[in-house]
Order: C-alpha cells, then sequence, then structure tokens
C-alpha cells in the first residue's frame, strides 16, 4: 500500500502531462510535447510516449521518479517518431499512431475491435471488447522486462536491448521453452544446446511451463498443474516503496533489480544469472573474445587481427595480414608490389604515402600512428567541403593558404561568413561543419575526435564544444 501512496503524491506533479483515469475511452488521444501518457489508477504506471535519441517511442513506463524506467516498449524496433505524432483509441477500436502526414501505424493487433482500454497498477496495459473481456494486454507480449504478477510463457522470449537509451531488440534472448527448460541463446541462432550460455535444466519437465515473479523478486518454474518446479531466485527482497523486476540487459544476463519509488530513487541489481560477463556467447562479434579484467568483460583480437571498426570492441575481429602468406605472418605490401621474393624471404622498406595535404603530422613527427591519421585526413576534406577551396593555395594571400588555420583565425574573430564568400547558407549548420572540421585536425591526435563521435557532431545529436588552436598542445612543448 505504501508504495501506491507514494505515487499519489509523486504523479501531483505530472497533472499536466499527463492523464490518470480508470477507463480509457474510444476517441482518446496523446501527443508526445503536451498530452504525453495514459496513467494507472496510482500514478505507479503510464503507458504513452518516452524520448528516445532524437524523437519519442510508445511505451508502458513507471511515473513519478526522474527515471523513466521502460518495461514495455510498442514496436521497439521501429524508429522514433518525432513531437507533431498522435496516438489515437479510434472510434472503431485500433490504438494507432498518426503523423502529421497523415499516415497510419497499428501499434496494437487485437483479435477483434476494443470498447475500452486500462492501465493497471500492475504494469500492463489492457485492451477489453464490450463484454469486459481481455482482448490484448502488453503482459503477453513481454520485450526485455518481466514485472511482478508476469508470466513468461511457455514458447515466448525476452529479446535484451541494443543499449539502455537504444530499445531496439538487441543480440540475445531468454526462451521458456516447449520442454519446459529455460534457456539464453544469442539472436539468430538455434534453439540447440551448443549454442546455449544459460540454462535452467528442468527440460523434460512438461509442456506449459512458465516463468514467474512474485513481489518480493521470488523467480520461479511452475508447470501446467501449478506446481513449482524450481526456485531461481529465493525471493524475501523488500517491496516498500520498491518494485522488484527482471530484466534481460544489454550484455545477456538477466537481473533482478529493486527500483526504488521515490523522486529520486535509484535500481539496485539484487542478483544476477552469472557474475561472468564473458559467458554470454557473442559479445564480442565475429573472431573476437572476451577476457574478464577487473569483474570487466574486455573484447580482444588474436594476434594478427584487428577490430573490424576501431575502438568498437563488438564489432568483430577480420585478419590484418594477406591470406596467401603460407606461413600466416603480417606482411607490409601495397597495391601494384610486384612479388620478386620467394614465400620465405622478407625485404621491407618503410616510408610515407599519401596525398600531401592530407597526411597527419604524427607521420613526420615520428609519433605513433594510430585510426585518428584518419580523422585527420576526413576533418581536412570536410573544411575542403565547407569552404569550396583547397587545403593549401600559396594564389591566396599568405594568411589564407593554409585552410586549417584560416578558418580557426575566422572561428576565433566570429567572422565565419568570410568562408563561404556571398553563397547563402545555414549559420548553424556552418557552425557545426566548421567546429567538427576543427577538432579532427588538431594536431595532437589524442584531441581528436573518434570517427563515432563525428557522426554524433554532424548529426547533431551531441554539443560540440569550442575546439582548440590547432598547434595549442605543441606550441606549449
Amino acid at each position: 500500500m505504501a508504495p501506491i501512496i507514494l505515487f499519489l503524491l509523486l504523479a501531483l506533479s505530472f497533472t499536466a502531462s499527463a492523464q490518470r483515469q480508470t477507463n480509457i475511452t474510444l476517441g482518446s488521444s496523446l501527443t508526445p510535447i503536451t498530452n504525453s501518457s495514459w496513467l494507472s489508477p496510482s500514478g505507479l504506471y503510464a503507458f504513452g510516449f518516452f524520448r528516445q535519441r532524437n524523437g519519442y517511442s510508445l511505451g508502458v513506463f513507471l511515473s513519478g521518479i526522474s527515471l523513466k524506467t521502460v518495461v514495455w516498449a510498442a514496436r521497439r524496433d521501429d524508429a522514433p517518431v518525432p513531437g507533431n505524432a498522435t496516438l489515437l483509441f479510434t472510434s472503431d477500436g485500433r490504438v494507432v499512431l498518426t503523423s502529421a502526414q497523415g499516415g497510419e501505424t497499428l501499434i496494437v493487433s487485437a483479435s477483434q475491435p476494443a470498447s475500452l482500454a486500462s492501465m493497471s497498477d500492475s504494469g500492463n496495459f489492457v485492451l477489453y471488447n464490450s463484454d469486459r473481456e481481455i482482448i490484448w494486454q502488453s503482459f503477453d507480449h513481454p520485450t526485455d522486462t518481466l514485472l511482478p504478477t508476469q508470466q513468461l510463457k511457455a514458447g515466448a522470449e525476452l529479446f535484451s536491448p541494443v543499449s539502455e537509451t537504444e530499445l531496439s531488440t538487441g543480440i540475445y534472448r531468454l526462451k521458456m521453452q516447449n520442454d519446459g527448460n529455460l534457456v539464453q541463446y544469442p539472436v539468430n541462432t538455434p534453439d540447440t544446446g551448443s549454442y546455449a550460455y544459460f540454462a535452467s535444466g528442468t527440460d523434460g519437465a512438461g509442456d506449459n511451463v512458465t516463468l514467474n515473479l512474485d513481489p518480493d523478486g521470488r523467480l520461479y518454474l511452475l508447470n501446467s498443474t501449478g506446481f513449482n518446479i524450481k526456485n531461481i531466485t529465493a525471493g524475501g527482497y523488500p517491496t516498500k516503496e520498491a518494485i522488484n523486476m527482471m530484466k534481460l540487459d544489454t550484455d545477456g544476463i538477466f537481473r533482478l533489480y529493486s527500483q526504488n519509488l521515490t523522486r529520486n530513487g535509484n535500481r539496485l541489481d539484487v542478483w544476477s544469472s552469472t557474475s561472468n560477463k564473458c559467458d554470454p556467447k557473442g559479445s564480442c562479434g565475429l573472431n573476437g573474445y572476451c577476457v574478464m579484467k577487473d569483474k570487466e568483460a574486455e573484447c580482444t583480437c588474436l594476434p594478427g587481427f584487428e577490430f573490424v571498426s576501431q575502438g568498437n570492441g563488438t564489432s568483430g575481429c577480420e585478419r590484418d595480414f594477406d591470406a596467401e602468406n603460407e606461413s600466416r605472418c603480417p606482411k607490409v605490401s601495397d597495391f601494384g608490389l610486384a612479388k620478386l621474393l620467394k614465400s620465405d624471404q622478407t625485404k621491407t622498406f618503410t616510408g610515407i604515402r599519401g596525398t600531401r595535404g592530407y597526411v597527419a603530422p604524427e607521420w613526420h613527427r615520428n609519433m605513433p600512428v594510430t585510426v585518428k591519421a584518419d580523422v585527420y585526413s576526413f576533418g581536412v576534406m570536410l573544411l575542403e567541403i565547407t569552404c569550396c577551396r583547397k587545403n593549401v593555395d600559396w594564389l591566396l594571400p599568405e594568411d589564407e593558404a593554409v585552410l586549417e588555420q584560416w578558418v580557426y583565425q575566422c572561428f576565433q574573430d566570429g567572422d565565419m561568413d568570410k568562408l563561404v564568400g556571398d553563397e547563402i547558407v545555414d549559420k548553424k549548420e556552418l557552425d557545426r561543419m566548421v567546429k567538427v572540421g576543427l577538432w579532427c585536425t588538431l594536431d595532437e591526435p589524442s584531441l581528436r575526435p573518434s570517427m563515432k563521435k563525428v557522426l554524433l557532431m554532424l548529426e547533431g545529436t551531441v554539443e560540440i564544444p569550442i575546439p582548440p588552436s590547432p598547434t595549442s598542445f605543441f606550441t606549449a612543448i
């Protein structure tokens, strides 16, 4: 009772953006910006819009706390929608998402038209027919979370999210198999033992075995007669001002969490299916392997291999040597190099090869050359595209001859119109491209952003700080 009383108080501040009503009638609607959700009677849960990336998604979430913990996502693999979208409970009993252009997306696939809907205090979003019979409920279609009193039925699965902020389908699944075994696999693999990395060991327990969660955090398996086959967790966790829930996390481990219900409440990990974060198969991608370091999982590659995407350990590994090399030893080579040596002979020559003006400064300074050298080249190209000129042009005045130096001076002076001449451009876009280009062309490699960060900055999804002088680091030393 205490959690409900607490949420009655907390939810008062949310009445401007949510409707608290026992029954949701035909013709009701939601929008992301104003009336964004339908609350359960106590205000404990809400069904409606929540922020995701650069838009909004639909689902059920805990309301009244600073962190909106999403417990069910509708059409989780769809792209987020803009702020002008509308969720409509139509007069003919459908729940649809409409765009400003008039397009419709069916959110719920019920067996018959609905007459009524409700958001319950158990976290279950329910549709009823005219006889008040349940025709659809979110509890029957779990995504990555199991709530108290909810079941994972035989044949059903939970799928991990891509990340904590990206809720689309990730790379792991937890399946309640028809043979009574609760098993974890990577996504897109057969239901066979060779792919499993967790199993309850209850195969042969019969049909219609269900995974159940009690309010005190006891996670257990029941057979079709209601007999308790196995306790997965002992339970006994606090329920006062807290909710216990089970989630299949991004890393492929399913955990029991105790969510504090105070406004700034935290979420505690009270149990996990394994303490070894390398147990989930495939976490490091194709050809990569996982090692535990300081209780954390770390992806690495075998000698002679490198990550497919530098800096991204989950991208997998690819060979860094010629497949035709009989001894499998890496060789330094280049296009058009004649094969003048036998397979067991070696002759190497090391030198710089690259287009003048695009080669990063570390090539000339006897410094380690990393992937940040490519970031430098990209930055030069970005500034050239922005300013419609070459990187170095000695026909121009001396203070304009070197592009990066001239761009930084114009940026520092607040005179960026000079970079585009008489062209009419979006000032915010120009500012963003110039700042990204200047960050990429810094002399110090460690200060340059990764290409992933560059992409996010160009998209406008992360804030771009003011870039320092391109040569400030080397001037200081």
